[in-house]
């Protein structure tokens, strides 16, 4: 996804040279190939023809019209660099290769000049059968009801309510670790085994009871079809709260990707996760949650337009747990859309809206059977730190600094129970610099 939006950002960034006498805000718009037609050797006319047909996602059409320019001007630098990256998007990589190293990178506008070194990379990374990366990252959180307290400041026990501390608001630091691999295995039926691993630490200043580690991890394969992709796995995953081991899973699953045409691509997957709950000091009867949990999603992906992609998951659950009063039906609809702005920076709007129906009541806190219905709304804003040091030094940036993002966010959470000890909301704010690595 974001390999296909920079591929727009750089269609933006590549104007037509000045020899061709008018500036990109001056086009009309839009070329019609019967234009193409008339001019068929009227560069700036292509290269507007061949932006539209990225815009609208057809790279092959797309590099028939770039190569048509550069047979008759072969020097204009741009053009190749754009005509490269359209080929390195269409898997042909031998040929994008040759182009990337014929271009000129002093002839090339200062934004474009690093383009070719890092295209070569990828090119370079694609080739190996087995690929390895890691994200490194640290963050601030600062949450408004870090306890989860209820609304209400009441609790309720035995159908009787007694007060209790209100929400407290503390601020956490976190850091994270994400390793992960892809082997080709070589059949003739294209197919990966795939891998990932993450570490993940919190550290409260003030609620220490909210100091967590966390490990989680995935290992599978993907099998490529002409008609989409199959891939089976497990998940594992295992979390330490308050420094005491509370949570520990298992989990198989299988998902299911079907691209329909350029713009939608259907998904669906079903899990089994066996979670394992173990009390700690804070929650005697955790145990008591003990149990499988299944769920079974469908949704897709779908681009609106060549710089906005839209994610949508309906997703149904069953836990069942060692007593009744913790199993619970439940559905959730998340929703995400990323839009790309300028260049690498990138805005994601995310909502999730889901309810949980408990079978039976928890008679010590009430004789009312367990209902919640919750909703989370985020909005996440993210930027290469290249470009913040950029704006504010006026320094070119720095290699170190390449795939550096600064992610601001926001989170707002809320959750309704006809229970007042879960009723409960939380404002989240973050801020995380994530840095990834390839090889």
């Amino acid at each position: 996804m974001l390999l296909a939006l920079s591929l727009v950002a750089l269609a933006l960034l590549v104007p037509p040279p000045a020899a061709w006498g008018q500036t990109a805000e001056q086009e009309p718009s839009p070329v019609t190939f019967k234009d193409v037609l008339a001019n068929p050797a009227d560069p700036q006319l292509n290269y507007r023809f061949a932006r539209q047909q990225v815009e609208a996602g057809d790279l092959t059409g797309a590099a028939v019209t770039l190569e048509r320019i550069l047979i008759t001007y072969p020097n204009l630098q741009d053009i190749r660099l754009f005509y490269a990256v359209v080929l390195y998007r269409l898997d042909n990589y031998l040929e994008a290769e040759a182009e990337f190293r014929r271009i000129n990178i002093e002839q090339l506008p200062d934004a474009l000049k690093g383009e070719v070194e890092k295209y070569l990379a990828l090119i370079e990374r694609r080739r190996r059968q087995t690929r390895f990366y890691a994200i490194a990252g640290v963050g601030i959180q600062f949450d408004t009801n870090a306890t989860a307290a209820p609304s209400s400041e009441r609790v309720s026990v035995l159908n009787v309510l007694f007060p209790v501390s209100g929400a407290e608001d503390d601020f956490g630091f976190f850091a994270r670790g994400t390793f992960g691999f892809s082997h080709d295995l070589g059949l003739q039926l294209e197919s990966d085994v795939v891998g990932e691993l993450t570490l993940f630490a919190r550290e409260q200043v003030e609620v220490e009871s909210q100091d967590l580690k966390l490990v989680f991890g995935n290992l599978g394969t993907v099998h490529h079809f002409t008609w989409g992709d199959l891939e089976p796995g497990v998940g594992f995953g295992w979390l330490e709260l308050s420094g005491q081991t509370f949570y520990h899973a298992f989990a198989p699953r299988l998902a299911v990707k079907r691209r329909l045409n350029k713009d939608l691509l259907l998904r669906g997957e079903t899990s089994l996760t066996y979670e394992s709950f173990h009390g700690i000091r804070e929650s005697q009867t955790a145990s008591d949650r003990t149990g499988p949990r299944y769920e079974f999603g469908a949704g897709f992906d779908y681009t609106l337009t060549p710089v906005n992609l839209l994610r949508v998951m309906g997703i149904v659950t069953r836990k069942d747990a060692r007593e009744d009063f913790e199993e619970y039906d439940g559905m959730r609809l998340e929703a995400t859309l990323t839009t790309l702005l300028f260049g690498d920076h990138f805005l994601q709007t995310g909502l999730m809206l889901g309810y949980r129906s408990y079978d039976d009541p928890d008679t010590f806190l009430s004789s009312r059977t367990r209902r919640d219905e919750f909703a989370l709304a985020r909005l996440a804003y993210g930027l290469p730190l290249s470009s913040v040091v950029r704006r504010v030094t006026g320094a070119p940036s720095d290699k170190l600094l390449e795939d550096v993002l600064v992610v601001p966010s926001i989170e707002l959470y809320r959750q309704n129970s006809n229970i007042t000890n879960f009723d409960y909301d939380n404002v989240r704010l973050m801020l995380s610099l994530t840095k990834r690595f390839d090889f």
